[in-house]
């Protein structure tokens, strides 16, 4: 066994050992073949019964082997880790763009992302998880939900240089013509 492990492993058996444990013994560690020197890791399984006196009289449960599953999980956990360090700088370089940048989701153009700087562009604070035609309802009537339908679809890029949009300014209520250079790229799910 490990040394590392002996305390741990120990302590396990004698909380089993204890009627109020209920007798489970459930503990992963790892052991060393004495001739080949082979590390492995193990499960240990198993279950103490007691008597009518709340001691125990029998101990017993099984053993396997699972250090490829261990070492597939330390493999998975570690490749989370690095996906999630991508993901936070990804997220960072977004959120500190010099431009707006908003990520949307399905046919119904579900905002998924916006930065500051896009927020500061449509002079509105944008609600994650909710639509665009939620948020921008006057759109609508001027064809910016048709174009996200056909980026959508098409998978087709639309830019445009000084595009005329009319958004409500929410303090006054008043409409505000603005002009965007805007670029809609389509983001795919597939490898």
């Amino acid at each position: 066994m490990f040394e590392k492990d002996r305390s741990r492993v120990a302590d396990a058996i004698q909380k089993a050992l204890q009627y109020e444990s209920g007798g489970l013994y459930d503990i992963e560690y790892g052991i060393i073949n004495p001739i080949t020197k082979q590390e492995r890791i193990v499960r240990a399984k198993g279950r103490a019964w007691f008597g009518d006196d709340k001691m125990a009289y029998r101990f017993n449960g099984t053993l396997q082997d699972i250090t490829e599953q261990v070492f597939a999980r330390k493999k998975i956990e570690k490749s989370e880790q690095r996906l999630n360090e991508e993901r936070t700088v990804l997220y960072n370089s977004f959120m500190n763009a010099p431009a707006g940048i908003a990520i949307l989701k399905g046919d119904t153009h579900i905002y998924e992302f916006a930065n500051v700087e896009y927020e500061k562009l449509v002079d509105r604070k944008i609600s994650i998880g909710k639509t665009v035609q939620e948020l921008f309802p006057e759109i609508e009537q001027q064809g910016l939900i048709d174009i996200l339908d056909h980026v959508f679809s098409t998978g087709e890029p639309f830019i445009a240089n000084e595009f005329p949009v009319e958004l409500i300014n929410e303090r006054t209520g008043m409409p505000v013509l603005r002009y965007y250079n805007s670029v809609m790229q389509p983001i795919k799910d597939e490898m």
